[in-house]
């Protein structure tokens, strides 16, 4: 991106971008909540299609362009697991690019911010007390 380009963007990001962002995410967040508590918390809406449509925006708005490469590798019947590392903020929104179903782990205070941690809970999140780390650890069966 150019130098004209990159200060353009950033009043851009503050007056656009921001407020914008937060108004999708205001509507998405509750209409997650509804759909996950009225209809089970892994049921396609809440946990599929508002989380793309949300991620979907967002991105448009940031004027992010995405290349996905590999795409044809991706089996659709067979569950994922995508890690992300928060070098960007946008990260969160790409991880609901893929049109799948969705369940996010996090750490368990993320449950105490408002409208989005009972978004969290209503889609059946999977919380972590990263205070804890023995209670954190999964338990496996079998061989």
């Amino acid at each position: 991106m150019n130098k004209f380009k990159r200060l353009a963007y950033q009043p851009y990001k503050w007056l656009v971008l921001l407020p914008v962002f937060l108004i999708i995410s205001l509507i998405a967040f509750p209409l997650m909540i509804v759909a996950g508590f009225a209809t089970g918390r892994t049921n396609d809406i809440s946990n599929k299609y508002l989380p793309f449509l949300w991620s979907y925006l967002t991105l448009k708005l940031a004027l992010c362009k995405i290349t996905v490469r590999g795409k044809e590798n991706i089996d659709k019947d067979l569950p994922y697991v995508f890690v992300m590392n928060h070098t960007s903020n946008l990260d969160s929104p790409i991880s609901c690019l893929p049109f799948k179903k969705i369940t996010w782990a996090m750490k368990d205070s993320l449950k105490k911010i408002p409208i989005f941690g009972t978004a969290c809970v209503a889609t059946g999140s999977i919380f972590i007390n990263r205070s804890n780390p023995e209670a954190a650890r999964p338990i496996v069966t079998g061989k």
